[in-house]
């Protein structure tokens, strides 16, 4: 029997794909020491209907941050990293 809420739920992409129905975006700058645990934290969550992504929306660290996440990356499917490159700042 089809599960009406998570068809409901299940969303496509532009080319026909499975795209989640949550998406949990994690913003973060040389988080080295935090990143991992915070990360955990969110991935050890029950799932939903749908599925879930965790995006981490990387400025750029330089502490290696980005090590962590690579190694997590492994692990976790549902982990996508985005480069966040710098930006000049919003005009007042």
């Amino acid at each position: 029997m089809i599960n009406p809420i998570a068809e409901e739920a299940r969303t496509t992409d532009a080319e026909g794909g499975h795209r989640p129905a949550v998406s949990v975006v994690v913003p973060c700058r040389n988080e080295r020491l935090h990143i991992e645990e915070t990360l955990q934290s969110i991935l050890s969550q029950r799932g939903v209907a749908g599925g879930y992504e965790v995006l981490v929306v990387d400025g750029q660290s330089d502490d290696g941050t980005r090590d962590v996440l690579r190694r997590l990356q492994a692990s976790h499917p549902s982990l996508r990293v985005v480069d966040n490159p710098p930006a000049s700042p919003p005009p007042p």
